[in-house]
């Protein structure tokens, strides 16, 4: 810049000065246009107060002028005397005075008789108006201005009636008060230059004038807001007009006197404004000079000034400023110095410095950045990359800056990738773009192999034009640990197969392609029987096993064709041990059934782990397609329904959903719920029946039978409630309950001295197999108070429940026994007993079951069973206990077989305690 430029710093220096001048132009005006407003306010006053005094001083000498009259009408001389003494006196009373220019007496016709300046020729006054009211109101009247008939001169006529003695006026004595003294009192008086009194009637004509009262004498005064003024007959006034010659004058006025029957007189004082302005017009023109004097000075010394101290210093700002902008960081502005500049540079110094250290440390952060960062032009040629740029593509620096960004990318996604990155350029504004956000990308290294990315974009506008800065993150491991995650979510964790999810996910869309095609659909729900008992008995290792197990048995079971879109998903865990199947494009129900029958064999094959022989059936419900229902929740309670059913049918079977089943399933939710409450309220009881030895007649124990008394339904049988309390795990507590009952009860009839006897007690397959059995039992005698070597109870454990596990069996089986308790095995002959098992139990009593004694006297193969039972027993050392007797036919041919005990209706139904207390009191014999 020159020297004289008109910078943008300049001109605001400059208009700033003009600001701070401004305000004292503004006063400068002010004060002149005030002093203008106060002259003029100024010069009204002292006009109207000239007025105010001419027009009193000529009040004074018209109220003198009646004192005057009045006394001259005492005069003989003037009152009735001649008219040479009356000129007489009136000329000596004329020369005593400065302000009246005649006095003279008229007689009551008007004819001059005389006055004070020896008048000669006849005059009448009879058409004056004075005349004419002195005589008409008889007292002192004053009249208006006037030319005189004797003198010529303008004067103000006051007159008073002089009566005879019949009180009639007879002569009128005036006076004419001489206007004349105007300029002799305005003499005395120093009028500012310019300055015009005049005396003006009531019409605003001027009847006397100072200066230049000739000129002005008999016109109308030719200022004419003044005669408005005065034709409105206000008092006084003051205000400015222009008059005929165009210059504007002020002007105050103020009334001489009032007379209503003649007329008012004015006086008036004018003064030109011009004249009145010419010293403030003075003074405000050498303010002016001398302010814009100052100004000028100040404009030329801050122009120079702003040179010096400012726009040098600011030129190596700008400096600076465009090196950094171009990137230079390391340039400094060099000034040095106090000031706010100087202190600017400094600190523009310390910003540069600053930028200079970010700009190192931003290169380090890109450098170290774990994404790779890519600078490419609006063209897409890349400007600059960092080094995890090298290392995730494969490229070196110099091989990656120059080459166009769509060789990082696949080529089938390079056209897409083009038209995107154009239009994202071609945006008004473009938005930065968070990594993770929008469609999956995949990026491709030099070696040709392709890898998940997410990429961060923003936009970089500079003066070389647009530039993109993207963020590029390798997350193929996030996609394979997402991978895992959604298998886990999706998937069991033990078995691999589909979790309850992804199955409901799958059979929705199985609905919806079984609906297009006209195709089929069922859902088996099967549940492993019994499955618990492995997890008691063996432990839960052993179950996840089997689990495992019956999940590749049952996937290796179903034909292929049934998975829908993935392998697995056909077969799915519902948790615990239960499974759902999905079997797709069914035709007929032939179909269902041949898979259920080989998803049972299947199931049920023998299974081997760490020398531990598992045996494992299922039950299994079956539910259809659009048939039983089109809700996935329904279906699902549908085959979960028809899968109760099956267990109710001795499990290890298939059932198809009825509508039925439902009511069925209702049922014994309300038997598993009032089952809950049993226990506490006291609803449950037992009931004993008998067991009679055949030989002496005598009974030897009696089986303790529960009984559930409902307080609805009344005493429900064990067939009903018994197989729900095993299924839901109730029959645990109340097992329990049953065992102490039991033994009170022997206890209380022993303390009543009755025959001794055994106490049978049943115990299920889950009681069986709890770990802390022995102590139950052990407790229960305690509690009871009964020897545990007295042979005062015996246990009776199911034929199938012991079969299973035989290991575990037989250490649970020599605890009890080392107790003292007696051992049975009950329903025996329906189970797969194993004789080297069997002979290795620590076991007392085998019951014959009595489905083998029901038809004994008709059916020769019971009856040979029944035969081989006792001599089985027999051959063990065993006795041998037939259930079921009912007939006497019965009981000869098992004394025939020589069965050791019989027990049954033939001798007696189970009883409650106090029935059974009187049938042992009476000693009754078979």
């Amino acid at each position: 810049m020159g020297k004289f430029t008109f910078s943008g710093v300049r001109a605001r220096v400059l208009l700033l000065v003009a600001l701070a001048v401004a305000p004292w132009l503004a006063i400068t005006i002010y004060h002149a246009v005030e002093e203008r407003r106060l002259a003029v306010d100024a010069a009204q006053e002292n006009a109207l107060q000239l007025a105010r005094l001419i027009s009193f001083d000529q009040r004074e000498t018209i109220s003198r002028s009646r004192g005057l009259l009045q006394a001259l009408s005492t005069f003989p001389e003037i009152r009735d005397g001649a008219p040479a003494e009356c000129r007489l006196r009136l000329a000596h009373m004329l020369d005593s005075t400065q302000s009246y220019a005649n006095i003279g007496v008229a007689d009551a016709h008007g004819d001059l008789l005389c006055d004070a300046i020896a008048t000669r020729k006849p005059i009448n006054y009879s058409d004056r108006g004075w005349f004419r009211e002195a005589l008409k109101t008889r007292r002192f009247v004053i009249g208006t201005l006037t030319i005189s008939r004797t003198t010529g001169k303008p004067v103000i006529v006051t007159a008073l009636p002089i009566f005879d003695t019949q009180g009639a006026a007879h002569r009128i004595i005036f006076t004419s008060i001489d206007i004349g003294w105007l300029e002799h009192l305005l003499q005395q008086v120093r009028l500012p230059a310019g300055t015009a009194v005049s005396v003006m009637d009531a019409n605003g004509v001027i009847l006397a004038r100072h200066p230049d009262g000739q000129k002005f004498a008999g016109k109308l005064n030719p200022l004419g807001a003044l005669v408005l003024a005065i034709l409105a007959r206000k008092e006084e006034g003051i205000g400015q007009g222009k008059g005929i010659d165009g210059i504007t004058r002020l002007f105050a006025y103020h009334r001489l006197f009032e007379n209503p029957a003649t007329a008012s007189a004015y006086v008036s004082v004018t003064t030109p404004t011009d004249i009145l302005f010419a010293r403030s017009n003075r003074l405000f023109a050498r303010d002016i000079v001398i302010l814009g004097l100052a100004t000028a000075l100040i404009f030329i010394l801050v122009w120079f000034g702003t040179n010096i101290l400012v726009l040098g210093k600011m030129k190596a700002l700008i400096h600076a400023t465009k090196r950094i902008a171009h990137g230079d960081f390391s340039t400094r502005t060099q000034i040095q110095g106090s000031g706010e500049l100087s202190e600017l540079a400094r600190t523009f110094d310390s910003m540069a410095q600053s930028l200079e250290l970010l700009f190192q440390q931003s290169q380090h952060v890109m450098e170290v950045m774990p994404e790779a960062v890519i600078v490419s032009a609006s063209s897409g040629k890349i400007v600059t990359v960092n080094a995890q740029a090298e290392k995730l593509f494969g490229y070196t620096r110099s091989e990656m800056i120059g080459l166009s960004i769509e060789a990082l990318v696949p080529e089938r996604f390079r056209a897409a990738h083009t038209a995107h990155r154009s239009a994202y350029i071609t945006l008004a504004t473009p938005a930065v773009r968070i990594m993770g956000e929008g469609r999956e990308l995949f990026a491709r290294r030099k070696d040709g192999t392709e890898f998940a990315t997410e990429i961060s974009l923003g936009p970089l506008k500079t003066e070389d034009g647009y530039f993109v800065i993207s963020a590029v993150r390798d997350v193929s491991e996030r996609k394979q640990f997402e991978t895992r995650i959604l298998h886990q979510a999706t998937h069991d964790p033990l078995t691999s197969l589909p979790n309850r999810i992804l199955f409901h996910d799958i059979l929705a869309h199985a609905m919806t392609r079984a609906l297009r095609t006209e195709k089929l659909l069922a859902i088996l729900f099967l549940d492993l029987d019994e499955f618990k008992n492995i997890n008691d008995t063996l432990g839960h290792e052993y179950g996840d096993i089997l689990l495992k197990e019956m999940a590749q048995r049952l996937t290796a079971t179903l034909r292929r064709d049934d998975l829908i879109a993935r392998d697995d998903a056909l077969v799915a865990r519902q948790g615990g041990d239960e499974f759902t199947i999905l079997l797709q494009g069914i035709s007929v129900v032939d179909n269902i059934i041949q898979i259920a029958g080989k998803i049972l064999a299947a199931v049920s094959r023998p299974f081997i782990a760490d020398n531990h022989e598992m045996h494992m059936t299922a039950s299994i419900g079956i539910t259809i397609f659009p048939f039983d229902d089109t809700d996935i929740q329904n279906l699902l309670r549908n085959a979960d329904t028809a899968m109760y059913r099956a267990k109710e049918n001795g499990k290890n079977n298939f059932q198809f959903y009825t509508a039925g089943m439902n009511l069925r399933i209702r049922e014994r939710m309300e038997i598993e719920n009032g089952l809950r409450h049993a226990l506490e309220r006291d609803e449950l009881v037992l009931h004993y029946q008998p067991q009679v030895n055949i030989g002496s007649g005598k009974m030897v124990a009696v089986e303790a039978l529960l009984r559930w008394a409902h307080p609805e339904k009344g005493l429900i049988p064990p067939d009903k409630f018994i197989p729900v309390a095993e299924e839901s795990g109730l029959i645990v507590p109340i097992g329990e309950w049953v065992l102490r009952t039991a033994c009170r009860q022997n206890k209380v009839w022993q303390d009543m001295g009755l025959p001794h006897i055994r106490m049978a007690v049943n115990l299920s397959a889950r009681q069986f197999r709890q770990p802390h059995l022995r102590v139950v039992v052990a407790k229960a005698m305690e509690d009871a108070g009964l020897d545990p070597y007295s042979d005062s109870l015996e246990l009776e454990v199911t034929e199938s429940v012991i079969m299973k596990d035989m290991e575990g069996t037989i250490n649970t089986l020599n605890k009890l026994h080392e107790m003292g308790v007696r051992l049975s095995i009950d329903d025996f002959g329906m189970g797969y007993s194993s004789l080297s098992y069997l002979k290795r139990f620590p076991i007392n009593t085998l019951k014959i079951d009595q489905s083998f004694v029901h038809d004994i006297t008709t059916d020769a193969d019971d009856a040979a069973i029944a035969a081989t039972i006792v001599t089985l027993g027999h051959s063990l050392k065993l006795n041998v206990i037939a259930e079921g007797v009912e007939t006497a036919e019965q009981l000869a041919l098992l004394r025939e077989m020589q069965c050791d005990e019989i027990q049954g209706y033939h001798f007696s139904r189970p009883l409650p305690a106090e029935e059974m207390e009187r049938l042992l009191q009476q000693e009754r014999r078979l």
